[in-house]
């Protein structure tokens, strides 16, 4: 019997995803198994071969990753060749990664694709047949059929299809300098992709997309679109880039799972005294309103500001009916005896209340605590000063006075409460207690699981 969870027929993507959410199955492709370097070069010109010029500008970074993960070296031209001889353990893998590249999400086209091969692979039918078969599988329906050397690879091309027929989540994140938005966003996603506030900050939007999977690459398209940057490709803006966009793609480790397409929109300090132009192009953003929520992240320590109480006034004017959260930021600085969280949070409410926002929730987080125990979980070896930042955190949240999880809706706090007890782990379940306690772990459900979405 078919399988109802995948998708049948000639079901076109959404295109108003990003490309930088592509996901690959780079990373345990049967190629690199492969000893002789001249059956890699084979394989890639085989592919090549069959990949028409002028090609999209992804197909090009397509062709690009995997000359650099099967080769070594992006830029390689191996010998072009039509021919499977040599390669026929890969065939199965071959038509894959042709239809990958060339026609995800059409079906015709992959069928063209097909027909050529089958003219001039010089293949017996039988093992023609076999490959008419695995395009049925991928295009048309569950025709039962199994491929025991790719069936890993057929499962991530199916969690590709499923994801990009979703419709997309956007949420715009908004603030004035220092609040630790980028933070924020880094906390929720689990990764180090977008620069702080102590990094330099140019004048784009950036436009952060989930992944199926974990395919261990971040994409960015800043200019040039790269499937595989690293770490100071994501830090450093490309001059040439002339727009004001830059979008990137990587697998968000959320602890209350993936559930669709997810885009966290960063914009720059709406109050840089440097730039005036940072504050028109956040401003143009909130007020063109490509978002399903919008996140005003606020300095806890800097509540009562001018700066603060004239943003608040502008978003009340221009989006104080919508679906909107206040994320209250480094709450891990108060000090007991010196500060309250409550008392802050509830003039946070009043002000809330006095300017005429309609749906609006007051979301307590410490977006630091949150990143250092999501970079535990997923990552660890933490560098020791971060350890001792951690270990603070820990104690810190782990006080009645610090635990933030208490200024969620209790509906919210018991579904994260299960997420922490779930964990098999003590070691994990200590840092998954402390994402709960320092709120991260609840804003994240609200923004990905609660209703809020702009009808």
């Amino acid at each position: 019997m078919a399988d109802e969870h995948l998708p049948q027929g000639d079901i076109k993507m959404d295109k108003k995803i990003s490309n930088v959410s592509m996901a690959f199955w780079l990373g345990e492709h049967p190629i690199l198994k492969e000893k002789k370097r001249t059956k890699r070069e084979k394989y890639m010109g085989f592919l090549i071969w069959y990949t028409p010029e002028g090609v999209s500008r992804l197909t090009e970074s397509m062709l690009a990753l995997y000359r650099k993960r099967i080769l070594g070296d992006e830029d390689f031209e191996p010998p072009l060749s039509p021919s499977i001889k040599g390669l026929f353990r890969y065939r199965f893998a071959l038509c894959m990664d042709l239809w990958f590249l060339n026609a995800l999400d059409d079906k015709e086209r992959a069928l063209s694709l097909l027909e050529r091969l089958e003219a001039e692979s010089g293949l017996a039918w039988m093992y023609k047949k076999k490959l008419r078969l695995l395009w049925e599988r991928l295009y048309v329906r569950d025709n039962g059929a199994r491929f025991a050397k790719v069936e890993p690879l057929i499962e991530r091309w199916q969690k590709n299809r499923l994801f990009f027929q979703k419709p997309a989540k956007k949420i715009l994140f908004t603030a004035n300098m220092s609040a630790g938005k980028s933070t924020l966003i880094n906390a929720l996603i689990g990764k180090k992709v977008n620069k702080s506030q102590s990094m330099a900050c140019t004048a784009k939007l950036h436009y952060i997309w989930n992944k199926p999977f974990e395919d261990g690459l971040t994409a960015e398209d800043d200019n040039v679109l790269n499937l595989d940057a690293d770490y100071m490709t994501l830090m450093t803006d490309d001059a040439g880039n002339e727009s004001s966009k830059i979008s990137v793609g990587a697998y968000f480790r959320l602890m209350c799972g993936q559930s669709g397409p997810l885009c966290l929109q960063d914009t720059p300090g709406v109050n840089s005294a440097l730039n005036e132009v940072h504050g028109r192009i956040t401003k143009e953003a909130v007020e063109k309103g490509d978002f399903d929520r919008l996140v005003y992240v606020v300095n806890a320590g800097a509540i009562a500001t001018n700066d603060e109480y004239a943003y608040m006034t502008y978003l009340a004017e221009t989006r104080g009916k919508e679906p909107m959260v206040f994320a209250v930021n480094k709450l891990d600085g108060f000090r007991a005896g010196e500060d309250s969280i409550s008392g802050s949070l509830e003039g946070i409410r009043e002000d809330i209340r006095r300017l005429g926002f309609e749906n609006a929730v007051v979301c307590p987080v410490s977006a630091y605590a949150g990143y250092l125990a999501k970079k535990a979980l997923f990552d660890g070896g933490l560098e020791e000063e971060e350890q001792d930042e951690l270990d603070v955190m820990c104690r810190i949240f782990r006080r009645k006075e610090y635990d933030l999880s208490a200024y969620y809706p209790r509906e919210v706090k018991e579904v994260c409460e299960k997420i922490a007890a779930d964990q098999a782990d003590l070691h994990r379940q200590k840092y998954v207690r402390l994402l709960l306690q320092c709120g991260i772990l609840p804003l994240e459900y609200i923004l990905t699981k609660s209703e809020g979405q702009r009808k």
